[in-house]
């Protein structure tokens, strides 16, 4: 894609034919599996595959996220799987599956099922339809099977998928009620202090609409509270969750709201305003707004022109973000030399539209790892604050944001949202706080 003048992108590097041999950086579709898991108390999943399905699992319980309840020390643990190993798929006929269904189904914490499988044990086409209908008259908890994209999809398509399977499978209610939203499409990355408050500033936005938030998807709740989303007036679909939201409100007859991306203060006034003016609460949404800008906007008067003008931002992580990143950065007198993720581009959620942002600067969907490395040596001492995950590899004395997932080396212990006003005026300040430290070097 190539752009005219002064909206030509930053020209991203060619992948050397040497680079494709080596890992791309993409982490893989389990891992998103496992987050939604993890954010869903009472959730159980039977995987069809060996036992480093704990492995994983690993990633989050006890690394990522420190409340997480994935694995248990009793031997209870969420991820199930039949320790199906290479050499038995192809007698495979599901018996595993059933057994594991009947055992998860006797936990008393157990609320929902859920049937995925791995890769190498996809290719034969079990028929895991059949096997939960084996049960499904029989067990308490419904049984729902996520299909695996793992072949091709990465984390956000396996917590995509999550979703759009309650979208999918969710028993409805009856009828909606006036005035109440479902949050469909919240990223709920763990459930420390960070997730907890991001789950806490949508809602309360939406309270500041006049509106009542009956259900979050996700949200660190069980599954009784996703059910009440079949009960919303209002869908409110975020990009994480953008086809489980048409989903469910084609299914329920709900009016579907899509909204970008609360991150960053553009992307969140945009956010309410669209909210606004679809639910008819315009009015509303400017009156909050304002309350908003006057408790926050104070705080930066003196923070652009002592610390943050002129800076250069590096971001890996969720693709999701770069969009409200780059506006909100540069109207703080900011900019974003590099762009990469550990996820293909997604289909929704991210335009960079150079008519929106100009410039663009090099950006990368799961590239190589040695391009990666040669994109982060291009930039390597021109930026001030690198913001990654804890897989992302940075060079130069810059100051280090550890942020997104995975995260094993910064833990909320408090509410620290980063999403909203209140929660763009916290990522700001971490970063104005790095930036601080260097200038007392």
């Amino acid at each position: 894609m190539t752009f005219d003048g002064a909206h030509e992108p930053a020209q991203t590097l060619e992948v050397l034919d040497h680079e494709r041999y080596s890992l791309p950086f993409r982490l893989p579709f389990h891992l998103g599996l496992y987050l939604a898991i993890n954010a869903i108390p009472g959730c159980f999943a039977v995987i069809d595959g060996p036992d480093c399905l704990y492995r994983k699992g690993e990633w989050v319980h006890g690394r990522h996220d420190l409340c997480s309840t994935l694995l248990d020390a009793g031997g209870r643990h969420r991820i199930v799987p039949t320790f199906l190993h290479s050499g038995e798929v192809i007698k495979n006929q599901g018996d595993e599956v059933v057994k594991r269904l009947r055992r998860v189904a006797q936990l008393a914490e157990a609320d929902l099922i859920l049937v995925n499988t791995m890769p190498h044990v996809q290719i034969i086409g079990t028929q895991y339809d059949k096997l939960i209908s084996e049960v499904e008259g029989e067990l308490r908890q419904p049984i729902y099977e996520v299909p695996s994209r793992a072949l091709e999809g990465d984390w956000l398509d396996g917590y995509a998928e999550v979703l759009a399977t309650l979208a999918r499978r969710i028993p409805l209610r009856g009828a909606l009620r006036p005035g109440t939203v479902a949050i469909v499409g919240n990223l709920m990355e763990r459930n420390e202090g960070d997730g907890r408050a991001n789950v806490d500033e949508l809602e309360r936005m939406i309270r500041g609409l006049g509106l009542e938030p009956i259900s979050t998807w996700l949200s660190g709740r069980p599954f009784a509270h996703l059910c009440e989303a079949s009960e919303a007036e209002l869908i409110v679909a975020l990009p994480h969750g953008i086809e489980a939201a048409r989903s469910l409100a084609k299914r329920t007859g709900a009016r579907l709201i899509e909204v970008p991306l609360p991150f960053g203060l553009p992307a969140t006034l945009r956010m309410l305003r669209t909210l606004g003016r679809a639910s008819g609460r315009e009015a509303e949404a400017e009156r909050f707004i304002a309350a908003e800008l006057r408790h926050t906007l104070p705080a930066f008067e003196w923070l652009i022109p002592t610390i943050l003008l002129g800076r250069k931002l590096v971001f890996s992580g969720d693709p999701m973000l770069f969009d409200g990143l780059l506006l909100g950065v540069r109207e703080l007198g900011m900019d974003v030399v590099h762009l990469s993720a550990s996820a293909r581009r997604p289909t929704y959620g991210v335009d960079l539209d150079p008519e929106v942002h100009g410039r663009l600067p090099p950006v990368y969907f799961a590239p190589p790892e040695a391009t990666l490395s040669r994109a982060m040596n291009e930039v390597h001492g021109r930026f001030d604050v690198m913001i990654a995950n804890s897989e992302s590899n940075g060079n130069g004395r810059a100051g280090r944001l550890e942020f997104g997932f995975p995260n094993f080396f910064r833990h909320a212990l408090f509410e620290s949202p980063y999403l909203g006003v209140r929660g763009w005026a916290w990522f700001i300040e971490q970063i104005a706080a790095i930036i601080a430290a260097s200038i007392r070097r």
